[in-house]
């Protein structure tokens, strides 16, 4: 049989292991060498670590009270804060919690890889993760630097870093590794100080917080260098589990894991006590002395205690550990100074000026046995669960427009707003809101603008953000719609500049169809259905009438009026004139009340046109020149003209104040929007009233749906403003006129009033539509010059001109002057004239309409004479040469005639038989 395979010696065996473990020790021995010199020779890249596009801003009104917080790149809240603005008992509670050997260790702290070996084989299972606060630091980077902030909250537990690893693909063996090279490079690439102040302003503490500030200012509304210890422990003990420790949802646990971390720094305080060991004050960029334990329940991994709050489990100081201050964090200086300095990167690399230095302070501080029981029975006072949601609008228009600096991520973006004005608008919508209940699902939005700096001091979009049914999150103030009668203003004064018009011109209000092209005609009505013949600018202005708005604007021709808004700022006006033809003087055409307010707050500026601001003192760009300072006063001086408007609305208006305002309203068509619009010298408001699906609100007009509402909003707004008149500039002059024809008041005009004018502007000749006539009491018939006192009577007449308005005076029962004289009354000689012109009148100035064909434009010629049996051969002559006239026959002692009219400035004269000529006039026809 063959013989047994021999066995090998025991020595041979030892022998081989021996050579096994020495290969195994000098492989490792060069993997540490090779790592060590990767670690020294790459040090970690510290621009990844840069506060620059950092941090949530805070959206504040004017006054610095909060609106609203941006969120940051995480979707969170945070506001970056140096070292020296953190009380110094977070920063103890932070590193007793978390890392309480943070001064000593390199980055990796073996005391704290050895208890979690052992925990974990003891356990069979990930119990405990040793992770230092600068690998804390390193993992929260990374997350930052994939995008990956929800793993981010969670991965500081060292459970959930597992998952968040394992989810990620990566063995957690190796990324454990990868982290403890990179926080050993990372230590020796910043301070300690500035290792703490990069987590301490990334750490997250839960409700969308990161950071210390954002964190005390959303649970106890003050800086976290106002800290008490009770209020730093509980912030301390959040970034272990940030949702497992929500305060507002698990106070209870988060008041254990609070006291847990009192009761470790008390019993280090205690330990230091015993044996002599007081806190060493930090150097510029070396670490600090702190005691430690190797065993301390703190450090990151341990699971937090399950039972009471103060008996917890306190470490016990280990022996050997008291020497404090030689290990690598010492050399921190020396290693940052040879370190390349990211110019990018705040703190980094740099002195201790730049970076927040902590000369003379310790980060570890005492805790007395007085101290500590305070703390202990501190209660803990959260602020409601609820962030800043202020002026929803306002603040969504702020984040659209100002995006760019938002990027930026400034700790503070102070807007224009007034929140107490806000609040107190938002109430006054919502009380006007009320009164229109039965118009459905009405909404309302309103603006205020202070006009010195065009800043926004209030704007509300709807009766109410949240209503979702009634799509209160669409913001009226900045949808565009037709604006009505609120145009008219800019209409005016674009024929005030061009001199086309004054205040005092007579504008003929009565029907007229406006010919748009074949076939078509536009025929304009006023809101209330009347005419009223011949109007003054200023009334038709303040009254709103539409005939005579529409009049001016064929003058004018709407390409100029469209420009002329468009320097105004109406930007949503983008398509071409044609588009809106005369009807955009109605309001054909659709505008924000944002646009419109920031117009007629050029108005109140005197004609200075600049954005409107949603910054404090961001207005910025140059404003611009949009109508003279004369013409910008006369269209304030006929809006806040209540004797004006009067006439129109009636007395019983909202737009009556104490001080002077001027106002315009605006229906558009359907009655689906309704506006007010108008200022102070110091204020302009805007109220919109409408539905954001279109329907209509009948019954409802700028005056009754918007009215109450602006005259509230504008009292709110003025309230403590001392009252101010609107600047007169020196360049214009008041002249008393005829009320009626607006010419200079003549001897016999019953009405007079007094108009404004820009110096040599004012009309020149005598009103002549009043004339005094001798009438012959018996016949009502012309008196002659020898008509016996007794027999004749004077009486003043108006007589108008027969085109446009004979068939209005006809309607109206206008009497005009007779023209023929009495027979009863005896002759002289010398009598009335032969033959004199009496229509049309020396010095009348005749318009052309450019949109009606020139056949259908004629001018009235009337001839009257003494001798009427020679009209039928009346003939007449303009420039001197005989005038092609459709004769309309005599009518007893007057003949009558019709003549198209050409532009130009004419003389005309009639002529009879045997000689007889009247008297030559002259007119000009435009």
């Amino acid at each position: 049989m063959p013989a047994p395979p021999k066995r090998p010696s025991s020595p041979r065996i030892a022998k081989k292991i021996f050579k096994i473990m020495g290969l195994a020790w000098v492989s490792a021995a060069l993997l540490a060498a090779l790592g060590w010199l990767w670690i020294v020779s790459e040090p970690y890249p510290v621009e990844r670590l840069s506060r620059e596009n950092r941090g949530s801003t805070q959206i504040v009104d004017r006054h610095g009270e909060p609106l609203r917080d941006a969120l940051d790149e995480r979707e969170g809240r945070s506001d970056w804060v140096e070292l020296d603005a953190v009380s110094p008992w977070l920063v103890a509670a932070t590193l007793a919690g978390e890392d309480h050997r943070f001064e000593d260790h390199a980055g990796v702290d073996p005391w704290a890889v050895a208890r979690a070996i052992k925990a974990n084989l003891s356990e069979g299972r990930v119990y405990s993760g040793a992770s230092t606060l600068t690998m804390q630091l390193v993992r929260m980077v990374d997350a930052d630097d994939a995008d990956d902030a929800i793993d981010a909250i969670d991965a500081i537990d060292a459970i959930d870093a597992i998952d968040a690893d394992r989810r990620s693909g990566a063995s957690p063996l190796v990324v454990k590794l990868r982290q403890a090279v990179d926080a050993l490079r990372l230590e020796r690439a910043m301070s300690k100080e500035e290792i703490l102040t990069q987590y301490l302003n990334r750490a997250p503490y839960g409700n969308g917080t990161h950071g210390v500030e954002a964190a005390s200012r959303l649970y106890f509304g003050r800086s976290a260098a106002d800290l008490s210890l009770a209020e730093a422990a509980l912030l301390a003990a959040l970034p272990r589990s940030p949702s497992g420790y929500d305060p507002y949802r698990h106070l209870d646990r988060a008041t254990r894991r609070q006291r847990h971390i009192l009761n470790l720094m008390r019993s280090r305080s205690a330990a230091s006590d015993a044996v002599g060991v007081a806190p060493t004050p930090v150097a510029s960029n070396a670490a600090g002395a702190s005691p430690s334990t190797p065993a301390a329940s703190g450090s990151v991994g341990a699971s937090p205690p399950t039972s009471g709050a103060v008996g917890v489990e306190l470490p016990t100081p280990a022996s050997g550990v008291v020497g404090i201050g030689s290990t690598p964090a010492a050399s921190n200086a020396a290693r940052i100074a040879s370190t390349p300095a990211d110019a990018g990167v705040v703190g980094i690399g740099s002195t201790p000026a730049s970076g927040g230095s902590l000369a003379g302070r310790s980060l570890v501080r005492s805790v007395d046995a007085a101290t500590h029981a305070r703390a202990l029975a501190q209660p803990i006072a959260l602020l409601p669960r609820r962030a800043p949601f202020r002026a929803p609008h306002f603040v969504d228009a702020v984040i659209e427009r100002h995006g760019a600096a938002l990027d930026r991520h400034p700790a503070r973006l102070t807007t224009s707003l007034s929140l107490p004005l806000q609040l107190e608008v938002e109430a006054a919508v919502a009380r006007h809101m009320r009164r229109l209940a039965d118009q459905g699902p009405a909404q309302a939005a309103v603006v205020v603008v202070d006009n010195a700096s065009g800043e926004v001091l209030s704007m509300v979009g709807s009766r109410d953000w949240a209503d979702e049914a009634a799509q209160g999150q669409v913001n009226g103030a900045l949808a565009p719609r037709q604006p009505g009668s609120t145009l008219k203003p800019f209409a005016f004064a674009l024929a005030f500049e061009r001199h086309l018009a004054t205040p005092a011109t007579v504008l003929a209000d009565v029907p007229t169809h406006f010919v748009l092209g074949p076939g078509q005609t536009y025929t304009p009505q006023n809101f209330d259905l009347r005419f009223r013949g011949p109007v003054r600018a200023r009334d038709a202005l303040a009254g709103s009438l539409n005939v005579p708005a529409v009049r001016l604007l064929q003058e004018l021709g709407p390409p100029a009026f469209l420009e002329q808004l468009h320097t105004f700022g109406f930007d949503s006006l983008d398509e071409p004139a044609g588009h809106y033809g005369l009807g955009l003087v109605l309001g054909d055409g659709e505008v924000t009340l944002m646009e419109l307010v920031g117009a007629y707050a050029a108005l109140a500026r005197g004609g200075s046109w600049r954005p409107l601001s949603l910054l404090r003192g961001g207005a910025g760009q140059e404003g611009r020149r949009v109508c003279s300072p004369e013409v910008a006063h006369l269209i304030a001086d006929i809006l806040s003209d209540d004797l004006a408007r009067m006439a129109a609305f009636g007395p019983n208006t909202p737009f009556s104040f104490p001080y002077p305002v001027a106002v315009k309203t605006g229906t558009s068509a359907g009655a689906r929007d309704v506006w007010s619009v108008g200022f102070t010298a110091q204020v302009t408001v805007g109220v919109w009233v409408g539905r954001f699906d279109g329907g209509r609100l009948p019954g409802l007009s700028g005056v009754v749906g918007a009215g109450p509402l602006f005259r509230e909003v504008m009292e709110l707004s003025m309230r403590g403003r001392p009252a101010q008149a609107f600047v007169q500039p020196g360049s214009l002059e008041r002249v008393e006129i005829c009320a009626l024809s607006g010419h200079r008041a003549g001897p016999d005009c019953p009405h007079r009033t007094h108009e404004v004018f820009v110096q040599g502007q004012a009309p020149e000749g005598a009103c002549a539509w009043h004339r005094l006539v001798a009438l012959d009491r018996r016949n009502g018939l012309l008196a002659g010059p020898d008509c016996p006192e007794r027999h004749t009577r004077a009486q003043v007449f108006v007589d108008l001109p027969e085109d446009p308005y004979a068939d209005w005076a006809r309607a109206h029962g206008v009497e005009r002057p007779p023209a023929a004289f009495s027979p009863l009354c005896p002759a002289r000689e010398q009598r009335a004239p032969e033959l004199q012109i009496m229509a049309p009148q020396d010095g009348e100035v005749f318009l052309l309409n450019p949109s009606r064909p020139l056949e259908y434009q004629t001018l009235r010629l009337v001839a009257q004479t003494t001798r009427p049996a020679l009209l039928p051969g009346l003939r007449w002559t303009l420039d001197d040469q005989p005038l092609d006239v459709v004769a309309l026959g005599p009518r007893g002692a007057q003949g009558e005639a019709r003549w198209t009219p050409r532009p130009g400035v004419h003389r005309l004269q009639a002529a009879l038989g045997d000689g007889i000529v009247s008297q030559t006039i002259e007119i000009t026809v435009k």
